[in-house]
């Protein structure tokens, strides 16, 4: 397997799954506000055509703050099929994913009030 390689993109050359099953609006604040925060540092996965295999908030999110390129891997060394496998795959693992609200509520009480509003932006 080759390195994984980021290529900085315009959003408007990447092409959502229209059939994507994740409904995200409500992240799409979150999103916006971790990238104003800490910068855009997850990469939207795509295939060779610029369709998005896993990123479709972080794209909305670049829109809406209208970036100019956004950072992308191109997964050309997945199939068709893996690619498919691979985007389920990416959304059920987070909603399969439970938080530890005991260790969250540390990680609060030792941050910054700037950290905890911006957790509160999905909100």
């Amino acid at each position: 397997m080759s390195k994984l390689k980021v290529e900085w993109v315009s959003p408007e050359k990447l092409r959502p799954n229209p059939r994507n099953p994740r409904r995200n609006e409500k992240a799409v604040r979150a999103a916006k506000a971790s990238i104003k925060e800490f910068g855009f540092n997850v990469p939207i996965l795509v295939d060779d055509d610029n369709n998005i295999i896993a990123g479709h908030t972080r794209l909305k999110a670049a829109r809406a703050l209208k970036l100019e390129s956004v950072p992308t891997i191109r997964l050309s060394h997945l199939s068709p099929t893996q690619l498919k496998a691979y985007a389920i795959a990416d959304n059920r693992t987070a909603q399969i994913a439970e938080s530890d609200y005991d260790e969250l509520g540390q990680a609060f009480s030792s941050r910054s009030r700037r950290a905890k509003s911006f957790c509160n932006a999905s909100a």
